[in-house]
């Protein structure tokens, strides 16, 4: 598998999966996991950078902010920042296939 991995941070909103969808027809790997990951798990995920899905602020462990990964929040209004963000801000090649 390529180093290009997105990591999708999910706060229980409707947009998780569409977002995915948005990345990896883009041909980067992503996976979605739940607002509460551990900033240890997030670090062993070693992600090229990281999405925030209708983030709250109530449930989000700023910890994150902390890391060394570019971080977008993402709802529905600004979804098409999303490939900037994946190709430019995170350097992603897009060269991820399914095989």
């Amino acid at each position: 598998m390529s180093n290009e991995k997105i990591l999708i941070l999910d706060f229980k909103g409707i947009n998780n999966q569409s977002i995915a969808r948005i990345i990896r027809d883009c041909c980067v790997y992503c996976e979605v996991l739940p607002y509460n990951t551990s900033i240890d798990e997030i670090k062993k995920f070693s992600p090229k950078g990281i999405v925030l899905v209708d983030k709250e602020d109530e449930l989000i462990n700023n910890e994150i902010f902390n890391l060394d990964y570019p971080i977008i929040e993402i709802n529905n209004e600004n979804k098409t920042e999303l490939k900037k963000f994946v190709f430019d801000t995170c350097g992603c090649k897009g060269d991820w296939t399914i095989s």
